[in-house]
């Protein structure tokens, strides 16, 4: 008894942790698109100032939280499923290994790109004209990885409905219905 009540307890820490994971994500892309929206026609400086602090959001709360959701999701059903878990425990993995993979990969340099271009406008009093493609890349990658993310809470949310079976259309007793009447 006492090793289901530390079990019990252990999942529900580590779903506040997990929680709080997927919270500060959604809202450092929040304060990315905020901090967007007011540097990007104020000016080169700022428009330098914005791409610096989004860079800033992104390896100080993005990374961190992604590393916390993977690491709480992990040990979630490691305890609740132990070593066979549910198709569905294996989806959200696959997804999460594709973020994983499009993070670093895409999303990284391009907004380093768009950041470079906006110290160079900066520096030159003039908009590059590599910027606004770079930062347009950014945008797709980014969005693209958080379009990946919403997709893995879906799928955490609807998981009981992965195991639903659809009734079959033929009958397989076709007497049963005079045999209930």
């Amino acid at each position: 008894m006492q090793a289901v009540t530390i079990k019990r307890n252990a999942l529900r820490a580590l779903l506040v942790l997990h929680l709080l994971g997927i919270a500060i994500v959604i809202g450092s892309r929040a304060a990315d698109l905020v901090v967007y929206r007011q540097t990007s026609q104020a000016g080169f400086q700022l428009l330098a100032l914005g791409r610096d602090l989004a860079g800033a959001i992104g390896q100080s709360l993005t990374v961190p939280s992604l590393a916390l959701i993977i690491v709480t999701g992990i040990s979630m059903a490691f305890l609740r499923y132990g070593r066979r878990p549910p198709i569905w425990v294996w989806i959200k993995a696959s997804v999460t290994v594709l973020v994983l993979f499009v993070a670093p990969a895409l999303v990284g340099p391009s907004l380093r790109a768009a950041q470079e271009w906006a110290h160079w406008s900066a520096d030159h009093n003039q908009l590059a004209p590599q910027f606004e493609p770079s930062a347009a890349r950014a945008s797709l990658y980014g969005a693209i990885v958080f379009a990946l993310f919403l997709l893995n809470i879906s799928i955490a949310v609807w998981k009981p409905f992965l195991s639903f079976k659809f009734p079959s259309l033929g009958r397989s007793d076709p007497g049963r219905d005079r045999r209930e009447a």
